[in-house]
This record gives structure tokens, sequence and C-alpha cells, in this order.
């Protein structure tokens, strides 16, 4: 049990500049919109996901740890178990000093929750902490920074992964709705999909979570408007899910979704792939090997500094725009001249200012 604050509510929080700077990328990577993002929210939402599988929560890794021994360790000799118990206290003495051993930085306040509050009032590694609780959720923070990014949307979207994967055991469609804001007015609207869930996959450079499944896009009345087809949908632009009926993927189909995964990568399951022919400067070489995010997996070389690419149109703008005057899409000529308006726009919006 944690020792309850004069304000019970408030919580000082001291972390390392590192963390902060994970956490601060996190609440803008997770949340969908500036709109939907706050600080108490995200810090309550990550402790409550987190807490249990944490290595800062010492009572629970010692328990853990104490069953593995059990488990290997099972003749019930006198020796053997004073090689468990001394297995046990190393164990989590090293997870202790661990806890302690993150260095401070800046102090914040974030306003925790009921739901937090009655976690940390019946937790039983108060005494570990000496019943410091800004010392348990420290280490809780700093380690949470230490983990991959999918790892950390995966805590943060725990929810939402649950349930979808709950829809893949049990077999279910699910109804899911994306938030979409218009570049014109800027106003938040909600695109929905039916979907028959396949799996939670991750991008290859393993940085963000997508659900994969074939997908029926639904009209405000739920009434489908487009054909059934793979797609993929990032986990963090999922606003709602709701389960539905019955439905079971084939293996037929189970083929054609790995099929695609390996020929299109998870994010850009959607379009059809097309050859785009890309001239290079040399720099633009240098990039392409360099850049790995998002870059077409399947090419082939014409020459020294031009090579036709086996991807999505929106693959295709999704890397080949950033690299600039350094990657020019020679072919499709459809696809040069959308890349063409796109610079021609935002050469414009300088141009005003």
């Amino acid at each position: 049990m944690f020792d309850k604050n004069i304000d019970h509510e408030k919580q000082h929080i001291n972390l390392s500049d590192a963390a902060w700077l994970v956490i601060e990328d996190d609440i803008r990577n997770f949340y969908t919109y500036e709109d939907k993002e706050t600080f108490s929210g995200f810090m309550n939402t990550i402790f409550i996901n987190y807490h249990e599988d944490a290595d800062a929560s010492l009572s629970s890794r010692r328990e853990e740890y104490r069953s593995k021994l059990d488990d290997i360790l099972f003749d019930g000799n006198k020796h053997t178990e004073e090689i468990k118990q001394k297995l046990l206290r190393n164990y989590v003495l090293e997870l202790k000093e661990k806890a302690f051993s993150y260095p401070k930085g800046e102090g914040r306040k974030f306003r925790l929750n009921v739901k937090s509050q009655e976690l940390l009032t019946n937790h039983p590694d108060g005494k570990e902490y000496n019943h410091m609780r800004g010392d348990y959720l420290k280490a809780i923070y700093e380690q949470y920074a230490t983990l991959p990014t999918y790892i950390r949307e995966q805590i943060f979207f725990k929810d939402t992964i649950n349930d979808i994967n709950n829809a893949i055991v049990i077999g279910k469609k699910i109804r899911i709705s994306l938030l979409s804001k218009t570049n014109q007015t800027s106003e938040i609207s909600q695109l929905k999909f039916l979907v028959k869930p396949y799996a939670i996959r991750q991008d290859r450079t393993n940085t963000f979570n997508y659900l994969i499944g074939y997908s029926v896009r639904l009209n405000e009345s739920n009434e489908p408007i487009s054909n059934e087809r793979i797609s993929s949908f990032r986990i963090s632009r999922i606003d709602s899910i709701k389960l539905v009926s019955t439905s079971f993927i084939s293996k037929e189909k189970r083929t054609e979704i790995e099929k695609t995964i390996k020929e299109k990568g998870v994010q850009f399951m959607a379009g059809e792939l097309i050859n785009i022919t890309v001239s290079f400067t040399n720099r633009g070489l240098d990039h392409f090997n360099r850049q790995s995010y998002m870059r077409p997996q399947f090419y082939d070389k014409v020459d020294k500094n031009t090579y036709i690419f086996h991807c999505t149109e929106f693959q295709a703008i999704s890397y080949f725009f950033k690299l600039g005057m350094d990657a020019q899409i020679i072919e499709p000529i459809e696809l040069r001249n959308k890349m063409k308006s796109r610079y021609e726009t935002a050469l414009n919006a300088y141009n005003e200012q």
C-alpha cells in the first residue's frame, strides 16, 4: 500500500529528459487529433495498462519468477529450496536496483483518476518503495519509455487490441469507425468500415500496429458502399469498435492476405500494385539506401540511377515525396503529374508568404 498525498488526486512525477521526450512524442502520435490530447489521461492510461507487466511491479515479478523456479527445481530437497530462495532474492534485488537507478530530470504534475488511485492504494509494493508512490510511478514510466514504439502503442491501445483479438478468436466481424479531418475545413468526420479481422501486425520497421483483414466501406446508415477488399488500418486511427455478425476467414483468403502482406507491406494493403519508374540523383540514391521507413521493397534496376518499383501509388507518394528533387517519378505519367501538383501546391504556399 502507498501513502496518500494531501491532495490524493494530484501526483508529482520527476522523470528523466529521455523519458519525457518519449512521452511527449507518444502523446502526439497516439492521439488522433490535438483536441483529444490530455496529459493526465495519457499518464493514467499508461499506468493502468502497463503496471501489471512492468518490472517495477516487484511483487508480480517475484511471484512470476517463483513459479518458473518451481517448475524447474521441483524435487523438494532442502538445498534446492535454499537455492530457489537465493535466486529469488537476487532477482528481486536486481529489479529493485533497476527501479531506483533512473536519473532525475524535470518534475511535472498530473491528476490521477479514480482507477489509478484505487490501484495505488491497494498495491502490494508500497513497502518496497518506502510507501512513496512517486518513486514507483517513476519506475513505471521510465521503463515504459525504453520500450520499442510498437510495444508502447500496444500498451496505450490495450483495450482496442484486446477487442480485435477477441473478435479474431471467436470469429466475429467488427464495425469500426476512423476519425478523418478534411483538408479544406479541418472538420472531423467518421469513416465506417465493416471488417473481417485477420491479425494485428507491425510494419517492416516495427514502428506501428495495423489491423489487417477484409473490409467494406459503410455509409452513415451502416450500409455497404464498396466492394470487399484486403485492407489495413492503423490502430491509433480507430475511434470505436463494435462486434457484429459471425464470420470466419477461409484458408484460401488467409493465404491471399499473407501474399498481399509480403508484396505490399502492412501500411499499403488496399492499393493496387503498379510499376513506377524513378530516376535518382546520386544523393537521392544515398537517401534511398539510408531511409527504410515506408520504402518500397520490390524493384528492378534499369541502370545506376533508374529503378522500376512494384508498389502502390500511395506508398510511392508517401516515400518519394520527401526526397524532392533527388527522386523524380518518370512513369506512370498520371502519378508524375500528381507529384508535380503536390510540389507546386507547396511552392505556392511558400510564395504566398
